[in-house]
């Protein structure tokens, strides 16, 4: 303490590490600190741990974000080019009128391939849409009510030519206060 002409010394701690020491030189008034005076300022070194700590934490969550929206990104990027060359597949199809040359059944399913694709694609640019929305304003994610019946249907409705073609059937039956 010599060393530092300090006359009281109280050790800053944040998760559970010492990130420092507050050194205190004599009082101006010569007297010795109190047992309430150092109480109080231990108290003010704990809050001011606790905010280093919340700033580490802060920082953490921030690159955590970061990272999840990158990888999103990349994700819906990937995802985006096989889906959109079934689209354009699809396209070329329906375009040259192929479709009514096939067996009924066939040009079905491939309706509904192209119904689904385009759905990927919308939701794809969503996902892309919030992912940029997120990065400008630094917002992160808000949930919000879904309508879960609403979105099983639409589920089953997508899978519906699959389950036909394997000769199975989905009966629902969701409570009213779903």
């Amino acid at each position: 303490l010599d060393v530092y002409k300090a006359y009281l010394l109280i050790p800053l701690f944040a998760r559970d590490s010492l990130e420092g020491i507050l050194f205190l030189g004599e009082k101006a008034d010569g007297k010795n600190y109190t047992t309430e005076e150092i109480k109080h300022l231990s108290r003010l070194i704990q809050i001011l741990g606790l905010t280093i700590e919340n700033a580490k934490l802060y920082q953490e969550i921030k690159s955590v974000s970061e990272l999840k929206s990158n990888i999103i990104t990349i994700t819906s990027h990937q995802l985006r080019t096989p889906i959109s060359a079934i689209r354009w597949g699809l396209d070329f199809i329906i375009g040259k009128g192929l479709l009514e040359t096939l067996d009924p059944a066939i040009s079905n399913i491939l309706r509904d391939i192209y119904k689904n694709n385009l759905r990927a694609v919308t939701i794809i640019n969503r996902i892309l849409d919030l992912s940029e929305i997120e990065r400008k304003s630094g917002a992160g994610v808000h949930f919000n009510q879904v309508d879960v019946v609403k979105t099983m249907n639409e589920l089953i409705d997508e899978l519906h030519p699959l389950l036909q073609m394997k000769n199975i059937t989905i009966t629902t039956e969701f409570a009213k206060d779903i």
